[in-house]
């Protein structure tokens, strides 16, 4: 079933009038895309007669220019080509991105918290601290007295043992309903505190 000027066809009850409608109108968009792809190409012949090689910002309708031999296309073939990678693979490609945004945008919150989590903007938070006396960890380490230490917030977002495939974009990892983990960003949990904690925590946060 199509629609040309407002009436609707169908090709198998109508299909003399359909296959002329149809001719004229695949007639008239051949015509206009042959000269504008033939303009583009014309364009990168003029462009490229004084180069042997293709330079540095070549393009795609460069490389179809250089092809020789067996792998030479035809001004038809070329044409062809090149109308795929217009309208076919552009349009694919925007609506393809199109969803993506929409899918992401259901979770908006997620995708910030695993944006801050693989990139945070201050990997070294700013919490320097001093310390006056050898201090040992739990787990071992002594930091000796007379050295500053600090957050690094890149290496809590990326260890293996508090998150899950740390180096993975996974925003799901914050979705209540799919298993995910309730982490307020604002400085209350550790995991995930990319603005700091307490009194001199960053006014971004808000």
């Amino acid at each position: 079933m199509g629609s040309i000027f407002g009436k609707r066809y169908d090709p198998t009850e109508d299909a003399e009038e359909f296959r002329v409608l149809k001719a004229i109108v695949k007639e008239a968009l051949v015509t206009r895309v042959r000269k504008l792809v033939k303009a583009i190409i014309e364009q990168h012949q003029l462009k490229n007669q004084h180069e042997n090689t293709i330079s540095d910002n070549a393009d795609f309708v460069d490389v179809l220019l250089s092809l020789d031999g067996d792998e030479k296309l035809n001004e038809d073939d070329m044409i062809a080509v090149l109308w795929e990678m217009i309208f076919r693979g552009t349009d694919t490609v925007a609506l393809l991105t199109e969803w993506v945004m929409a899918e992401l945008v259901l979770h908006p919150e997620a995708v910030v918290k695993e944006v801050l989590r693989l990139h945070p903007p201050g990997p070294l938070l700013s919490w320097a601290r001093l310390s006056t006396e050898d201090v040992c960890l739990s787990n071992g380490m002594v930091i000796p007295a007379n050295t500053t230490a600090m957050v690094n917030m890149w290496a809590i977002t990326h260890d293996g043992v508090v998150w899950d495939d740390p180096h993975k974009f996974m925003p799901e990892r914050f979705v209540a309903e799919m298993g995910g983990v309730d982490v307020d960003v604002r400085g209350r949990d550790l995991r995930l505190a990319p603005f700091g904690a307490g009194e001199g925590c960053a006014l971004g946060k808000t």
